[in-house]
Formats: C-alpha cells, sequence, structure tokens
C-alpha cells in the first residue's frame, strides 16, 4: 500500500457505501491488510468491513484494529456445507446487519483473497446500477452487478459471488443466511441438487435462491 499512489475523483458522502470482505484473513504477504489499507486510500468516506472468523490470531486482529474500520469475528458454523456455503454466508450476512445499523445504501461484497485497485470503482458501480434501473416493482430495487471472475457464461444461475455489488436491501436477500440443506428443502429445489445437468452449490445454488 506504501507504493501504491493511484487517487480518486470520488465525491459521495458518508455512509453511502459499505464495502464487505469477507472470509479467513489472508496472511501471507499481509495481503487482506495491505487490501484494507488501500481502499481507505481509494474510497474516502466508505465503511469497510471486515467479517472473519474468531480462531483469527490476535496480533493478526490488532493489526487491522489499527485502520479504525469495522471488524466482525463470527463463530464458524459447525456444518460447513458444500463448498463452504455455511461459512460465506454466515460472515457475509453478519457484515450486512452491521451495514443496516450504519445505514448504508449500497454494499460492495467482496472477499479477503481479492482485491480491487480501480480508485473510482463505486462510482462506476453506482453509475451502471442508475443506468440499467429495473421495471418498477415490490420485490427489489435494482440489479445486482457482478464481476466476469467466475461468472460462467453457459452455465445456468451462473453469477459469481465473489465480487457483488447492490443496495443493501438486494445484498441482504442474495445473501440472506439459511443453511444450505435448509435452503434445498425450504425452496423445493431437487433433492439430487441437478437443475439442466448443473449442479447446485455454492453460488449456483444462491442465483438459483434468489430468482
Amino acid at each position: 500500500s506504501d507504493n501504491f499512489n493511484l487517487l480518486t475523483t470520488s465525491k459521495y458522502q458518508n455512509n453511502k457505501f459499505a464495502i464487505i470482505i469477507q472470509g479467513p484473513i489472508e496472511d501471507k504477504d499481509e495481503f487482506t491488510l495491505e487490501t484494507v489499507k488501500i481502499y481507505k486510500k481509494i474510497f474516502p468516506n466508505t465503511r469497510i468491513i471486515l467479517s472473519t472468523w474468531n480462531s483469527e490470531k490476535q496480533n493478526t486482529i490488532n493489526k487491522f484494529k489499527r485502520e479504525n474500520i469495522e471488524i466482525l469475528l463470527n463463530e464458524i458454523p459447525k456444518n460447513k456445507g458444500n463448498g463452504n456455503l455455511n461459512l460465506q454466508l454466515k460472515s457475509t450476512y453478519e457484515a450486512i446487519n452491521l451495514s443496516k445499523n450504519l445505514k448504508v445504501e449500497y454494499v460492495l461484497k467482496t472477499r479477503t483473497d481479492c482485491r480491487i485497485m480501480k480508485p473510482n470503482t463505486l462510482d462506476y458501480l453506482l453509475s451502471l446500477h442508475e443506468s440499467f434501473p429495473v421495471k418498477e416493482n415490490d420485490i427489489v430495487d435494482g440489479r445486482l452487478i457482478a464481476n466476469s471472475i467466475a461468472t460462467c457464461k453457459y452455465r445456468i444461475y451462473g453469477l459469481t459471488d465473489i465480487c457483488v455489488f447492490g443496495t443493501l436491501k438486494d445484498i441482504e436477500r442474495f445473501f440472506l443466511y439459511e443453511e444450505e440443506q435448509d435452503i434445498i428443502e425450504k425452496y423445493k429445489f431437487p433433492k439430487n441438487k441437478i437443475i439442466s445437468e448443473t449442479h447446485l452449490k455454492t453460488e449456483i445454488l444462491l442465483t438459483a435462491r434468489y430468482l
């Protein structure tokens, strides 16, 4: 982060955005910590929330506390789910609940092993959100915007869960914390978890549930 000198031209007000960084802390080269430091440079007036696990080392957590960001240390669910789905939903949803208390309008959900480098990313995502509105309805506020990484063009329900942007209400609905097996039963998905030759797991299951 000391060598990162790109500047932002963003002028949005306090509490308009929250960035959720979810997952286990990446210690190699202090990747997650350096990501936080870069975000503080290029995303001013933005709530940065690290939502990780209470099993993380205290000396590691102390480094993040010095950055004056929001930190959530969650208890790991006993049932991790296929592809750690239950872990993702738990840590993400706790951060969403905190975002509600902070009264933010939009949420960008990311992961601890990923990093955004473009200074005006939030402006860009908000512009896309406003440029492509949904028809008036009582269900969603707008579109969910995701990146192309892990979004498969020819896979049904192929939207990635690595980086997702939207209004707080829509992000909350997409990442609603329900255990994997409960989702299968509640939404009456096939017990073999197969739809059109596609395995309903992780982000595929989340997208199918959202729709």
